[in-house]
């Protein structure tokens, strides 16, 4: 895995990279791996505006313990916000399913802030994908745990996975390069064949902790988790407009709402 990253992170040429950091491993180890090819890394991360999230706090513990230049990002948390780019990202980033939402939601305002920072055109780095070759989702250890190459087979290959598509009109709109080595085949051919068991014991990502033993920061990673939910509290920011006036036929979840605008039933 190691060699992999450095092998795709060396194939660009670029001296500074913008590193979407979480509390994961995944981008832990693109940290060290850039760090090792002697990058310049500028550490990135989103939190709503009302309160920091795990994430936020661990990415910001990471920067300072490296010496690292941090770039915080606030998400708008207010309903007028959340209906403003609600809107936006339907008509501006085609999104449509509830995940397109949620998780377009904080790379816009990632984007904005790298590209305000930058004074050339910037390259973001990212371990988004990752999560894919472990097999640690619900759904996947239940019904994939001694098959997980179909797992990775069927997530891997959906069309929009990681919203591949919101991310080109990001980059497309801000002139930004985004990385992101473990959607690469290269990763995805490295994984078959590897049982769950060879990648999650003794514990999760047993590899990754293997081959960077030497400088992950464990009191700063949390277990696998999505970055649009949990403590991070994204998904809950369009909760609001179920209780909302856009709310007009008494849906349950926001999946009716986010149904609706891109219907352009509600504008």
């Amino acid at each position: 895995i190691r060699n992999t990253l450095n092998e795709i992170i060396s194939e660009y040429d670029a001296d500074t990279y913008y590193l979407l950091l979480s509390a994961g491993l995944d981008s832990q180890s693109l940290l060290f791996s850039a760090l090792e090819l002697g990058k310049k890394v500028i550490v990135v991360s989103f939190t709503r505006d009302d309160r920091e999230s795990r994430d936020f706090k661990k990415a910001k513990a990471i920067a300072e313990n490296l010496k690292l230049e941090f770039i915080p990002v606030y998400l708008p948390t207010s309903l007028y916000d959340i209906k403003k780019y609600t809107l936006m990202l339907s008509n501006t980033y085609e999104c449509k399913g509830k995940t397109e939402f949620e998780c377009t939601y904080p790379m816009h305002f990632a984007y904005k802030a790298i590209k305000e920072h930058s004074t050339s055109p910037p390259v973001i780095l990212s371990g988004l994908a990752a999560d894919c070759f472990y097999v640690l989702s619900k759904n996947g250890i239940i019904h994939f745990k001694d098959d997980p190459d179909a797992f990775r087979e069927k997530v891997f290959f959906k069309e929009n996975y990681c919203q591949k598509r919101q991310h080109e009109i990001l980059k497309k709109e801000f002139d930004i390069q985004h990385v992101m080595p473990y959607l690469s085949m290269e990763m995805f051919d490295l994984f078959k064949g590897v049982s769950w068991n060879e990648c999650n014991t003794p514990k999760q990502k047993n590899h990754v902790r293997d081959q960077y033993k030497d400088e992950l920061i464990e009191k700063h990673y949390f277990p696998h988790r999505s970055y649009q939910s949990g403590d991070n509290g994204i998904s809950d920011l369009f909760k609001q407009l179920i209780d909302s006036d856009w709310n007009t036929k008494n849906w349950k979840s926001a999946v009716g709402i986010f149904n609706a605008v891109t219907k352009g039933e509600i504008k």
